[in-house]
C-alpha cells in the first residue's frame, strides 16, 4: 500500500525554521542520528537525498526515506528517538532543537501541516509494523520482497534481496536464502546477482 506523500505540507514546515548555514552535506553510507550529547530533543530534516532510517538497538531497518523528510517531530514525549539515518546517496540534512520546531509551529499557525505529516508517518509506520508483525517466517519475506520491489529501481540495483530482508527482519541468512532459492528456480521471482528485477507470483504459502 503506499501512501500519498503531503510535500507541501513538508515543505511549509521546513521552510519556517530551517537556515541554510545550518544545512549539512553527507556522502552515501553516512550515518546520521538525532541524538545529542546533552539530551536535547532534535529533529531531523532531510533536504535532499534518500536515506535508510534504522532502529537503534538492533540496527534493524524500518525503511527507506526521501527528501523531503522529517523525523522526530514530536511534542508530547521528551525523549530522543532511538533511530538513525544512513544515507543512500549524496544528501543534504539538518539538525533542528525540537522546541524551535513547536516554537515555529505555534507561531506560524501550522497545525494543519504538522497533522498531515503525523499522519503521513503513521501510515508508513503502520505498514512497517503490520507486514511484520504476527506473521510466518515466508510471509515476512515476501512482504519485504515487494517492499524491495517498490522501492526506486537504483535501490534495488545497489543492494541484494537477502541482504534487503535481513536488514529489515530477524529471518537467518539460511533461511532467506533457501527461500529465495526455492522462489527463483520455481518462477516466482528473478534475481540477477542477487539483486531483485522482477515477481511474478508469490505462492501464498510455501
Amino acid at each position: 500500500m503506499t501512501s500519498r506523500k503531503p510535500k507541501d505540507y513538508i515543505i511549509s514546515l521546513i521552510e519556517s525554521v530551517s537556515e541554510i548555514s545550518a544545512i549539512r552535506y553527507c556522502n552515501a553510507r553516512t550515518k546520521v542520528s538525532t541524538h545529542s550529547p546533552d539530551a536535547i530533543p532534535q529533529t531531523l530534516i532531510l533536504h535532499k537525498g534518500s536515506a535508510e532510517l534504522y532502529r537503534a538497538k538492533d540496527h534493524l531497518l524500518i525503511r527507506n526515506i526521501h527528501a523531503p523528510a522529517i523525523l522526530g517531530l514530536n511534542f508530547i514525549f521528551d525523549d530522543v528517538p532511538k533511530i538513525y539515518m544512513m544515507a543512500n546517496t549524496e544528501s543534504q540534512y539538518e539538525v533542528v532543537h525540537r522546541s524551535r520546531f513547536e516554537e515555529s509551529v505555534r507561531k506560524n499557525n501550522l497545525w494543519e501541516a504538522l497533522a498531515y505529516l503525523q499522519m503521513h508517518n503513521t501510515h508508513l509506520l503502520s505498514d512497517v509494523y503490520f507486514s511484520l508483525v504476527g506473521m510466518s517466517s515466508y510471509e515476512i519475506l515476501c512482504n519485504c520482497l515487494m517492499d524491495l520491489m517498490n522501492e526506486p529501481e537504483f535501490i534495488r540495483a545497489s543492494v541484494s534481496a537477502s541482504d534487503y530482508i535481513q536488514r529489515k527482519s530477524s529471518l537467518s541468512r539460511s533461511g532467506v536464502m533457501k527461500i529465495l532459492g526455492d522462489l527463483r528456480s520455481g518462477g516466482y521471482i528473478e534475481l540477477e546477482r542477487g539483486k531483485l528485477k522482477k515477481i511474478l507470483n508469490l505462492p501464498k504459502a510455501y
